[in-house]
């Protein structure tokens, strides 16, 4: 993680205010631009709102991030955060964007942004994972019942030692809805690791390792 800025400016509790530490887009930016890994299309139309909307800030003042422009800019960074080509998390690519129109750092626009829109990201990331485990149990007991392990064969051939007990097949649906669980896990735990570095107050997340287990108990 960069930190470009020191700690001493992140002393005091998140009041919206965003460092200067780069200075404001100039014309030549848009050789800059050549020069980093485009956006891809739902990005980048949010993208030129702020970028539209940044063009008009004098920045005379850069102590306070504009109040204007903090819902263009999270709304296009939660697309940014739903839609990586890689990893669980917003790509490095998209705040080098994000430098050429406004004048701040990287450090500091991640903290603006992740501090703003991970609490809510957590959340959804939560409600989707329950229902996907609850899918889970469902598509494993519809399964059980096909395959004939459901307690109606257990109380007919229960004691019946000349009758093998039909065994469990993972079938191909199934074991990619599991592969789905786990990496909703591991994307939670991504979310809760970045917003701890921004947040020490917020919980700690847990190890990839741990994770995991965690994720094969439910």
């Amino acid at each position: 993680m960069e930190h470009s800025t020191s700690s001493s400016s992140f002393s005091q509790p998140d009041t919206g205010t965003a460092p200067a530490t780069t200075t404001a887009a100039q014309p030549k930016c848009s050789k800059k631009l050549r020069r980093i890994q485009p956006l891809n299309e739902r990005v980048q139309e949010a993208y030129n709102d702020l970028s539209d909307l940044a063009k008009k800030e004098s920045w005379e003042t850069k102590a306070r991030f504009p109040p204007n422009l903090r819902e263009p800019l999270f709304k296009c960074a939660k697309i940014a955060l739903e839609t990586p080509s890689t990893g669980y998390m917003i790509e490095d690519h998209f705040f080098q964007h994000l430098q050429v129109i406004l004048p701040y750092n990287k450090f500091t626009l991640k903290k603006l942004i992740y501090k703003n829109i991970l609490p809510a990201w957590t959340r959804e990331l939560e409600v989707h994972l329950d229902c996907m485990i609850a899918m889970f149990i469902t598509r494993v007991e519809t399964d059980r019942s096909a395959m004939g392990l459901n307690a109606a064969w257990q109380l007919k051939y229960g004691n019946d030692i000349n009758r093998p007990r039909p065994l469990f097949v993972w079938t191909q649906g199934l074991r990619l809805l599991l592969w789905e669980i786990v990496e909703k896990f591991m994307e939670l735990r991504a979310a809760a690791k970045e917003l701890y570095t921004f947040d020490p107050t917020s919980p700690a997340h847990e190890s990839e390792e741990k994770t995991k287990d965690e994720a094969f108990a439910k």
